[in-house]
């Protein structure tokens, strides 16, 4: 059904466009509270159908999107994702997550693809930070939960220091608790693992 590679491209289209209209009536309708504005708001299909366009683009039709390459859209992507952080106003902040998502295409493929690009993640610390990064992915969910709890119970605790708080501490022990069970839990399995892979 889909044996043609620019029926893909319409598939994702046709679903980032469904997908938010849908959410759009359904928040109107939800009158913007309630569980249904928060199943609405965590679900972001649409932004999977964003990056199925772009390695669409990249795969089929690369030779369009070389504009992508040039450092003015770069810095852009960069301006793109710090205006929605800050500067996003509050009427549109369920179709925030949109924008980020296409900012981030625009830096990945640049630097998955561009030699010229501005965002270089060759770096011993980034490499040591890839090791780590399916414990970063699988631990922070459990972390994050907890640490919430043991701060809410700090009393007089301001809304800024609560996030400084929150972030940081959510950060290293992610990073600590990561480190160690690449060492003494995955890496173990990993040698195991070169063991049986015939080159």
């Amino acid at each position: 059904m889909l044996s043609k590679p620019k029926n893909y491209l319409k598939v994702f289209v046709v679903f980032v466009l469904v997908i938010v209209l849908l959410k759009a009536l359904f928040l109107f309708w939800a009158n913007q509270s309630g569980w249904l504005k928060t199943l609405l708001a965590m679900s972001k299909f649409e932004n999977m159908a964003i990056g199925g366009i772009s390695a669409y683009l990249v795969f089929y039709k690369r030779s369009n999107i070389k504009f992508l390459f040039s450092k003015f859209m770069q810095y852009l992507a960069i301006m793109l994702c710090i205006c929605a952080l800050f500067w996003f106003p509050k009427a549109l902040e369920n179709i925030q997550h949109i924008f980020y998502a296409f900012a981030f295409s625009i830096i990945i493929i640049n630097t998955a693809l561009n030699d010229n690009t501005i965002f270089r993640l060759e770096h011993p610390y980034l490499k040591w930070l890839g090791e780590l990064s399916y414990g970063m992915y699988m631990y922070h969910l459990m972390l994050i939960p907890l640490l919430i709890l043991m701060l809410n119970k700090i009393e007089g605790l301001s809304l800024m220091s609560f996030n400084v708080l929150l972030y940081l501490s959510s950060f290293l022990l992610t990073i600590l608790i990561s480190r160690c069970s690449y060492v003494y839990f995955e890496k173990p399995f990993l040698k195991i693992k070169s063991r049986f892979i015939r080159i």
